[in-house]
């Protein structure tokens, strides 16, 4: 008497019917599913993006629906930071200021809005702006120590020097400078 080896196939779970497979034969290749430890769709962050979508996916306020801001990180995930991302939100960004005389202080007529300051380029100063941005020696702090000087160094619209009678002498220098008939050069007169 002769016997038949059989197969006994042990199973998990409920057995599925099994389907014709390519070839003809029966499909017994597993479900799609993630490995282990890993489940589809992961969003550890919790911003609503999967971590296959999220360029990080630890800080949930980076992902591909959030808006550029200047801080040096890739907001969007879009691969472009900061100044390079044309979506960079501009309430964010700084307005530098042009220093042509590299004396720390910007022209308020030549400025640039961006992330980083531009080479050449300060921020603004609460004491105001340069008012002579060829002269390092003029800005809003600059000392006017010389009287007789017709230059506003500190750039606050008014000089030391002061001529009201017109005579070419400073207040400072002139004896009466309501009178233009006396001041240092005047010729002295028995009067």
């Amino acid at each position: 008497m002769r016997l038949l080896p059989f197969l006994l196939i042990l199973s998990c779970g409920p057995v599925k019917d099994a389907e014709p497979g390519p070839s003809g034969g029966l499909d017994t290749a597993p479900p799609d599913t993630a490995p282990i430890g890993t489940p589809a769709g992961v969003d550890a962050d919790g911003d609503g993006f999967p971590e296959d979508e999220d360029c990080d996916d630890l800080d949930a306020d980076v992902h591909p629906d959030a808006s550029e801001v200047c801080d040096g990180i890739d907001n969007d995930c879009d691969g472009d930071v900061d100044d390079l991302d044309d979506s960079v939100d501009p309430e964010t960004q700084t307005t530098w200021y042009a220093d042509a005389d590299g004396d720390g202080w910007g022209n308020e007529s030549y400025s640039q809005t961006t992330c980083a300051v531009p080479e050449g380029h300060v921020a603004l100063d609460p004491a105001g702006f340069d008012c002579d941005d060829a002269d390092a020696t003029t800005h809003p702090t600059a000392p006017e120590t010389d009287c007789a000087d017709p230059h506003d160094y500190n750039c606050d619209g008014s000089v030391g020097y002061r001529d009201m009678d017109g005579d070419g002498f400073a207040a400072c220098e002139d004896c009466n400078d309501v009178d233009a008939s006396i001041h240092p050069d005047a010729v002295e007169v028995c009067d």
